[in-house]
């Protein structure tokens, strides 16, 4: 065996090295005596050689032979290699005893009056008759086993034949179902289609009182919400009569007195109104003074000027040009049909935009037309040098391009104009749409209008083919 080519396998890293990686072990392998003779296993160094006891043991043999003597090789037959030469060196230990057939079994029968137990004689089957039992204790310990046993036993029995006759008239319950239904299935005959029917028309009775439990459970809502509505409506009004002054004003002794915990909290809500309350009280003060029956779109508009410091005029201009994004209420969407919700979702969707912002585009685009057909109101916010008509937009101003371009797309002349009040940018309706990158800078290109998006690709074609020429001619 290579044991430096094991132990490299397995690691090591050769001579002058330890078995450890760490180098924590000895570095030098332990020096071990080896023998090197060859006089066997189990002779004494000094022995000598020349004993060969089995040579010997043949020529006493042959010396003895017909003198009727005993010789070495008949001892050795008989009482083995143990008693002398090379085996009569190592000891033999004690064997171990077998456990099979050492042991009689024993019976209580044989128990004497002294308590000793006679060991029964061998039968020639070698089979044991009578029960086993070791003494005295442990037969009276078999004799409780076997009585508890025998009620166990007996318990079972009982409880399988009880069981037995419960499963049998189980059974017997269960066939008598599967037969009577079997038979009023051959006495009914109904073929597939006729079954299809019934079932349809089941599942369609379940479906009716379905819809019927759940409409009964919608009128139940409606009519809980119409009496909360009702109660609250009336939770601010001053004690009916027949309140507590009234009853001591008629000398009455005592008086119930309603919890003081919703007094404190209709006291609270007049007092500290919330803030879509204070809106509709707004809202309701600024419709009186305008006059007339409005809508709610109407008096959305006029809180959203007042608000601003605008007139109603002033602000429906403003939303027309884009420079104020007018909210739409919520009323508008529930007064629409379903029939005009779902068209107005679907064009929403074709544009890639929400519905709430369709519809506010399409009430500017509304409220644009208003101011154009009505010559009432001005059409413009401010003339620059007696010029009518025409939109002036300033750079500094926030979304200015987006105000340009909202311009174009209604067919309204604009001056663009910068912070020195110079003008840089100007359009009218006819003029071609000017290919100028501070029409749509800040702009998201889905939101253009289709005609700046074309003069926008062609401005990008043509500073494309410029770049090109000026790459090639550094080249």
């Amino acid at each position: 065996m290579d044991s430096a080519g094991y132990l490299k396998r397995h690691g090591w890293r050769g001579d002058g090295h330890s078995l450890d990686k760490t180098d924590r072990g000895i570095k030098k392998p332990l020096l071990v005596s080896k023998k090197v003779d060859v006089l066997g296993v189990g002779l004494n160094k000094h022995a000598a050689v020349s004993d060969q006891w089995w040579l010997r043991a043949f020529d006493q043999g042959l010396k003895d032979f017909g003198t009727g003597k005993e010789s070495t090789l008949a001892n050795v037959q008989k009482h083995g290699v143990n008693r002398g030469g090379l085996y009569g060196r190592f000891v033999k230990g004690e064997g171990m005893k077998g456990t099979i057939g050492t042991e009689e079994p024993k019976t209580v029968d044989d128990m004497g009056s002294n308590g000793d137990v006679a060991a029964l004689p061998k039968t020639p089957t070698g089979k044991v008759e009578g029960v086993q039992a070791a003494g005295d204790g442990s037969g009276k310990k078999r004799k409780r086993e076997g009585k508890a046993d025998e009620r166990s036993a007996k318990r079972k029995r009982s409880s399988a034949d009880d069981g037995d006759g419960k499963k049998g008239d189980k059974y017997e319950r269960g066939k008598a179902k599967r037969e009577a239904k079997a038979a009023g299935k051959e006495s009914n005959g109904e073929t597939k289609e006729e079954r299809r029917a019934r079932k349809e028309k089941r599942r369609a009775e379940k479906q009716d009182s379905t819809t019927a439990k759940n409409a009964r459970q919608d009128e139940k809502a409606e009519r809980k919400r119409l009496r909360k509505a009702e109660r609250s409506s009336h939770a601010g009004h001053a004690q009916a009569p027949g309140s507590a002054a009234d009853q001591l004003a008629n000398g009455a002794d005592e008086v119930k007195l309603e919890p003081t915990k919703s007094t404190s909290k209709v006291d609270a809500g007049q007092k500290y109104p919330s803030k879509a309350q204070r809106k509709a009280k707004k809202m309701d003060r600024l419709a009186a003074e305008h006059g007339g029956s409005l809508t709610e779109q109407e008096k959305l508009d006029l809180y959203n000027a007042s608000k601003r410091g605008l007139s109603l005029k002033q602000y429906r201009s403003k939303v027309a040009i884009g420079a104020i994004k007018a909210p739409v209420a919520e009323e508008k969407k529930k007064e629409l049909s379903s029939k005009k919700l779902e068209e107005y979702k679907k064009r929403a969707q074709e544009k890639g935009v929400s519905l709430e912002e369709y519809m506010q585009r399409r009430d500017e685009k509304n409220t644009a037309k208003q101011l154009q057909n009505d010559k009432s109101l001005p059409f413009v916010i401010d003339t620059p040098n007696g010029t009518p008509g025409t939109l002036t937009l300033r750079t500094s101003e926030p979304d200015s391009s987006r105000r340009a371009c909202q311009a174009i797309e209604r067919d309204m002349a604009f001056v663009l104009l910068d912070e020195a009040g110079g003008k840089t940018l100007s359009w009218k309706p006819g003029d071609v749409v000017p290919a100028d990158e501070r029409l749509w800078a800040g702009v998201v290109t889905k939101e253009l209008p289709k005609s700046i998006r074309k003069a926008r690709k062609e401005w990008m074609s043509a500073r494309g083919v410029e770049r090109k020429k000026g790459s090639k001619k550094s080249g």
